[in-house]
C-alpha cells in the first residue's frame, strides 16, 4: 500500500517539475528507464539528437525548436505535442501516433513516419523532402510545405491541405486524397498511379510531366491545371471540372 502510495506521489511531482520546468537530456534519459512517460515535459530547445526513445509517451509536450535529429521515436504517443520548428532530420517516427501535433516549420527531411498517425497534424511550411510518409494524413494541413522527392504512397490525405505545397517528383501511386485541397499546388514529374482525388480541389496546379495512370479525378476541379506532357492512360473524370486546362492530350 504504502509502495503504491509513494509510486503514485512520485509520478505526482515528476509531472508537476517537467511541465514546470525544462529539462535537459540527461533528465530526459533518467526518466525514459524508469518510465517512459514525459507527458506534458518542457523540452523545448533540448538536444535529443540520436537517442533511442522507442514507445516513449510525449503526450502534449512541448518539443519547440529542439534537436531531434536521428533520434528513434518508433511507436512514441506525440499526440498534440508541440514540435514546431524541430529538426528531425533523419528521425525515425515509425507507428508513431502525432494526431494533433504541431509541426510548422520542422525539418523532416528523410524522416521515417511509415505508419504513422499524423490525423489534423500541423505540417504548414515544413520542409519533408525525401520523407516517408507513408501514414495516416486524414486532415492533415501541409499548407505551403516542401515534400520533393518525398513517398506517400497509399497514404490517407483525405480532406487534407495541400494548398501551395512543393511536391515535386513525389511518390503517390494509390494515395487517397478525397476532398483534399490541392489548389496551387506543384506536382511536376510527380507519380499518381492510380491516385483517388474525388472532390479534390485542384485549381491552378501543376501536373506537367506528372504519371496519370489510373488517376481519379471524379467530381474534382480541375480549374487552370496544367498537364502538358503528362503521361494520361485510362483516368476518369466524370463531373470534373476541366476549364482552361492546358496541355490535356489523354
Amino acid at each position: 500500500m504504502k509502495k503504491s502510495y509513494f509510486l503514485i506521489l512520485s509520478m505526482f511531482i515528476f509531472t508537476y517539475y517537467a511541465c514546470n520546468q525544462k529539462l535537459d537530456r540527461s533528465a530526459v534519459l533518467k526518466e525514459y528507464s524508469n518510465s517512459r512517460n514525459l507527458n506534458g515535459a518542457n523540452l523545448k530547445e533540448v538536444n535529443l539528437s540520436d537517442l533511442e526513445l522507442v514507445n516513449i509517451s510525449l503526450k502534449n509536450a512541448n518539443l519547440t525548436n529542439a534537436d531531434l535529429r536521428n533520434i528513434n521515436l518508433k511507436g512514441a504517443n506525440l499526440t498534440e505535442a508541440n514540435l514546431s520548428g524541430a529538426n528531425m532530420e533523419g528521425a525515425n517516427l515509425e507507428g508513431a501516433n502525432l494526431n494533433g501535433a504541431k509541426l510548422e516549420g520542422a525539418n523532416l527531411k528523410g524522416a521515417d513516419f511509415t505508419l504513422s498517425n499524423l490525423t489534423n497534424a500541423n505540417l504548414a511550411f515544413a520542409n519533408i523532402e525525401e520523407a516517408y510518409l507513408s501514414a495516416n494524413l486524414k486532415g492533415a494541413n501541409l499548407e505551403g510545405s516542401n515534400l520533393f522527392y518525398t513517398i506517400l504512397r497509399e497514404a490517407d490525405l483525405s480532406n487534407a491541405s495541400l494548398k501551395n505545397a512543393s511536391l515535386k517528383n513525389v511518390e503517390l501511386t494509390r494515395a487517397t486524397l478525397v476532398n483534399a485541397n490541392l489548389e496551387g499546388a506543384d506536382l511536376f514529374s510527380s507519380t499518381l498511379i492510380s491516385t483517388d482525388f474525388s472532390g479534390a480541389n485542384l485549381n491552378n496546379a501543376n501536373l506537367r510531366e506528372a504519371d496519370l495512370m489510373f488517376t481519379i479525378f471524379e467530381n474534382a476541379s480541375l480549374k487552370n491545371v496544367d498537364f502538358t506532357d503528362a503521361k494520361i492512360i485510362d483516368i476518369k473524370l466524370n463531373g470534373s471540372n476541366m476549364e482552361n486546362v492546358k496541355g490535356f492530350n489523354p
